[in-house]
């Protein structure tokens, strides 16, 4: 029988990216010790799902026809998001945009049940919020999509992240191509614990 696993699919970061992530999470746990700070692949998230392992050949075969080739990650801004994580801004360029939908058009079918984060904080969601949980399994998608890179995550939500503007800089400007499209497991917070799938 099989059984519902939450994975991710995203684009990971290049090694130039990822170590400047690296360096500014570092920057994060030495101002937070008694967080906990989860092990995490850097990546920009296209879409989350809960999907039966029998589902997973079909979901990477799809993506692997996708052309990441043409596209350009801009970085922006650094900023505390619900308490819950530090996020670093990437431009909703149109080809961004084009490739998650993209994405939620080929992997959404194939989802079985809403994220646990997205049952756990159902009822304080917006109405459009709601919808995209009912139909998707998670929100932020589609028109409500916010592409970025996680650089901390934290649960329970803690106000300590917003002490984020004083040890980080507000803004680090950056612009890479990325090296790879990948699906992964997840965490609960949505950062991918181990990479399954990399093309």
């Amino acid at each position: 029988m099989s059984q519902e696993k939450e994975y991710g699919i995203a684009l990971k970061l290049n090694a130039t990216c990822s170590a400047e992530a690296i360096s500014l999470n570092k920057i994060c746990a030495e101002a937070w010790p008694n967080l906990e700070n989860p092990s995490n692949t850097w990546h920009i998230t296209l879409y989350h799902g809960a999907y039966k392992d029998s589902d997973l050949w079909d979901i990477c075969s799809k993506i692997n026809a996708l052309n990441t080739q043409h596209i350009t990650l801009n970085f922006s801004t650094i900023y505390n998001t619900a308490n819950r994580w530090v996020d670093w801004k990437i431009d909703k360029t149109e080809e961004l945009a084009l490739l998650h939908h993209k994405v939620v058009d080929i992997a959404s079918p194939y989802h079985q049940l809403p994220l646990e984060r997205s049952k756990d904080v159902y009822d304080s969601l917006s109405t459009p919020q709601k919808a995209q949980v009912d139909k998707y399994g998670v929100s932020g998608i589609l028109d409500l999509y916010n592409p970025h890179t996680t650089l901390f995550y934290q649960y329970p939500p803690d106000t300590i992240l917003n002490d984020i503007t004083e040890i980080l800089p507000a803004e680090i400007i950056m612009s890479y191509y990325p090296e790879s499209l990948i699906l992964g497991e997840l965490g609960y917070n949505g950062n991918i614990t181990s990479v399954l799938y990399e093309s």
